[in-house]
């Protein structure tokens, strides 16, 4: 495996010398993270300052993370959300989620609720599911906007369609209680089935939060028969995974 990631990396550096971005990129993230190299954090922060010069929108999202941590270079939220803002633009919707996440909390820019709205919507219509699910739930809540319904649950059809777990269930919900929508129970039920299908194999695959998640769908029954002994399972997993919000004394 370490052979692999030095000839990936010899693969990376001559992509790079030819002016390719991702490659820089690529190199970039393993100078940042020690794969295959000797860690070396300003040859990172160089690599990735050329791939995103070179509009990879990726690389940029790195970069802007190293500011943001001050792994590198000075610490500078500002010159990270210039760097997200950046990403977002050329289509990386973790940039825009991270912009959003600076002008929901007020990181080095003034708390903009409109913003945020915005930067969901570009970020659900370059494919998060994610982004929709919290669109939509701010629709449902009447948060910053006007309460809708109708708004909330297509989004919520999105975010489901787009294998986010949580929009499945919120939509579920107002499916089988008729709110915003004609009463379901059956549709209901293939919205619950659906969630608890894109959590299994994440969990499986050592994603803890969907171990969490999943716990909480035998928690409370959705879709399934509660099963409290299987969900202290997966809370188990989840905190042995690394949650620590599931971690039980």
């Amino acid at each position: 495996m370490v052979q692999d990631q030095k000839r990936a990396n010899q693969l990376y550096e001559k992509a790079c010398e030819l002016d390719d971005p991702q490659g820089c990129r690529q190199l970039g993230i393993s100078y940042g993270g020690g794969f295959g190299v000797g860690k070396d954090l300003r040859r990172a922060r160089s690599l990735l300052d050329r791939a995103c010069q070179n509009g990879d929108p990726v690389g940029c999202r790195h970069l802007a993370w190293l500011y943001k941590e001050g792994e590198g270079v000075s610490q500078d939220r500002a010159a990270a959300n210039d760097l997200y803002e950046k990403a977002c633009t050329l289509g990386d919707f973790i940039g825009c989620n991270n912009l959003a996440d600076a002008y929901e909390n007020g990181y080095e820019v003034s708390k903009d609720p409109q913003r945020v709205r915005m930067l969901w919507q570009k970020s659900c219509d370059l494919g998060d599911g994610g982004a929709c699910g919290s669109l939509g739930a701010r629709h449902a809540q009447g948060l910053d906007v006007p309460q809708d319904w109708a708004r909330a649950n297509a989004l919520y059809q999105k975010g489901c369609d787009l294998r986010h777990g949580l929009s499945c269930a919120r939509l579920a919900l107002n499916y089988s209680s008729g709110t915003g929508v004609a009463q379901d129970p059956g549709r209901a039920l293939e919205l619950y089935r659906r969630e608890r299908s894109l959590y299994e194999p994440e969990c499986e695959n050592g994603i803890a939060g969907s171990c969490s998640a999943l716990a909480a769908v035998y928690e409370q029954g959705r879709g399934v028969p509660v099963d409290a002994a299987k969900a202290e399972a997966l809370r188990r997993k989840a905190c042995q995974l690394g949650r620590q919000e599931d971690c039980r004394k």
